[in-house]
């Protein structure tokens, strides 16, 4: 986001990584996935209605860090280092 020349505006700040996040992905299905160094990715269900997201689903991997996401059919890709 450019804060400095603000073209932008803070909609909704997503509370739940526990470290940096690397990167955030929305899904064809209106969702969002941010995925972070603390081992998780995390799916935000997106409420129409209430126009904000809502955590949905976490994803924990074994490997250090999470990198970065890309969506296939059905599916989520995770590049981990």
């Amino acid at each position: 986001m450019d804060y400095i020349n603000k073209k932008h505006e803070v909609i909704q700040v997503l509370l739940g990584h526990t470290s940096s996040v690397w990167m955030c992905l929305e899904l064809s299905d209106g969702n969002l996935a941010t995925c972070c160094n603390d081992k998780t990715i995390r799916i935000w269900f997106n409420d129409i209605e209430t126009k904000q997201y809502e955590p949905l689903q976490i994803l924990s991997t074994d490997y250090d860090e999470v990198g970065e996401m890309l969506e296939t059919k059905n599916k989520i890709l995770n590049v981990s280092l």
